[in-house]
């Protein structure tokens, strides 16, 4: 499944890959590159909320704390109106304190 992700991101099409990525991200073990991915997808989607948000758990992954922060910091700033998003940036960046 990655593979083809990975190609259909190649092929620039990109709402057919992050599908799978997403899916990907529930398959355990998750590679880190799915989530480095899936960020390059949605920012090429314009979806730059959900793009810093994935960005920032490849990051956190990577144990790399200040591009974690920055891009949980800049996908709070991109998801005012999404609850949801918040929520599951906030319990990230908690979680990143941690660390």
């Amino acid at each position: 499944m990655y593979l083809l992700a990975l190609s259909l991101q190649n092929l620039e099409l990109y709402s057919q890959s992050s599908r799978i990525y997403e899916r990907l991200t529930f398959l355990p073990p998750v590679k880190d590159t799915v989530y480095y991915n899936l960020g390059l997808v949605y920012g090429r989607q314009g979806k730059l909320d959900l793009a810093h948000y994935n960005l920032g758990i490849y990051f956190t992954k990577l144990r790399r704390r200040e591009k974690a922060f920055f891009h949980f910091k800049k996908a709070k700033e991109l998801a005012k109106s999404k609850p949801e998003l918040n929520e599951k940036i906030d319990k990230a960046l908690m979680d990143l304190k941690r660390l």
